[in-house]
């Protein structure tokens, strides 16, 4: 009767071992293995946020003309022509040169490059093929890219934009009055009087906010009448 007992008692101690270590091993956390990577959340949507690129804008006071003949005499070139082409440069803004060592870091700007078919010269001397170059960058993020690379590691300051300047489109035709400075490309004029669209609505922008000029005005003006003939 005794070894029964004791061998009863020895059987219910095997099984409460038994249920204790099966307890243990359903509840012991798991370590994860050094092999594992963590995984990030991805952003809602699956996609990456894009940061917005940032601006900023200038104002440049340019002269401005009431008259066509005004306009044309105080013009180095007046010609008809095709935009080809948009680039960026920096350049010095007292020169209008690539910068050099003498030049300030305060005087190196980002400018747009307008390559420009020549159609018809009335006045200067014009190649057949002109780079204009107009201070200040676009607000468009077609040309996002190529400005940030002619700014390189300016490029965290931002694109400042002539807010005064329109942008002109490739392929599109306009007539200029461009100012000439010594041993650099012309620049525009002004921003309202200096790059009439062809084809544009006579009571639009073919005619100039300020004197009311057009591009038939301007035109007009090269012949005997006045004494303005074409280069």
């Amino acid at each position: 009767m005794k070894k029964t007992l004791t061998s009863a008692l020895l059987a219910l101690l095997l099984l409460f071992t038994a249920c204790s270590s099966s307890s243990k091993e359903e509840t012991e956390p798991t370590t994860p293995s050094d092999d594992a990577v963590p995984q990030e959340a991805s952003p809602i949507g699956g996609e990456t946020k894009k940061e917005s690129p940032k601006y900023n804008s200038m104002l440049i006071d340019y002269p401005v003309y009431t008259t066509p003949k005004d306009l044309i005499e105080a013009s180095d070139i007046i010609m008809l022509g095709e935009v080809e082409a948009v680039s960026f440069k920096i350049l010095d803004i007292k020169t209008g040169l690539p910068p050099t060592d003498k030049t300030e870091e305060k005087d190196m700007e980002l400018c747009t490059v307008y390559s420009v078919k020549n159609l018809t010269a009335y006045k200067g001397d014009v190649s057949e093929s002109v780079n204009i170059r107009v201070q200040g960058g676009l607000k468009n993020e077609k040309y996002l890219k190529p400005q940030l690379e002619a700014l390189g590691e300016r490029a965290s300051e931002g694109i400042t934009v002539n807010e005064g300047m329109s942008e002109l489109e490739t392929g599109a035709t306009y007539l200029f009055s461009l100012t000439v400075f010594a041993e650099t490309d012309p620049c525009l004029s002004n921003s309202t009087q200096s790059a009439f669209r062809i084809g544009d609505s006579e009571e639009t922008s073919s005619k100039g906010i300020f004197g009311y000029i057009s591009p038939t005005d301007i035109i007009s003006c090269f012949d005997e009448e006045i004494g303005i003939t074409p280069s």
